[in-house]
C-alpha cells in the first residue's frame, strides 16, 4: 500500500520541481489534489487501530519495518504547502488557481 505511493509522491515532487513554473493552473491543482489524497490516505492508515494492530503482528512475524504512514502524511503536506507557497510568488497564476478552487467548491 505505502510502498507504491511513496515513489509516486517523490515523482510528483520531482515533476513539479522540474516543470512547476511552466504548468497550467489545472495541472497545479492536479498536483495539489494528488498530494492531498496521498496525505489523507496515509492519515487514514495511521488512524485505523485495527490495521495498525494487524501490521504490528505482521511486523513481528516478518521483521519488516513499520509502514511510514506518518512520514508519508507529513511529506505530502509539506510538498502541498511548498507548491502553495511557490504559487503565491506568481500573483496572476495564484489568482487563476484560487478562482478555479472557488468555482469548484462553490458547487458543493
Amino acid at each position: 500500500m505505502i510502498r507504491r505511493e511513496y515513489p509516486f509522491l517523490q515523482g510528483v515532487i520531482e515533476i513539479y520541481n522540474l516543470h512547476g513554473s511552466r504548468l497550467k493552473a489545472n495541472h497545479a491543482i492536479f498536483f495539489l489534489d494528488t498530494l492531498q489524497e496521498i496525505a489523507m490516505h496515509a492519515h487514514k492508515g495511521n488512524a485505523d487501530s485495527q490495521l495498525r494492530s494487524k501490521l504490528q503482528k505482521l511486523q513481528m512475524l516478518t521483521q519488516l519495518p513499520e509502514p511510514p504512514f506518518l512520514r508519508l502524511e507529513n511529506e505530502s503536506y509539506l510538498a502541498y504547502l511548498t507548491i502553495l507557497q511557490n504559487l503565491t510568488l506568481q500573483d496572476s497564476y495564484c489568482k487563476v488557481i484560487l478562482s478555479l478552487y472557488k468555482s469548484r467548491f462553490s458547487t458543493i
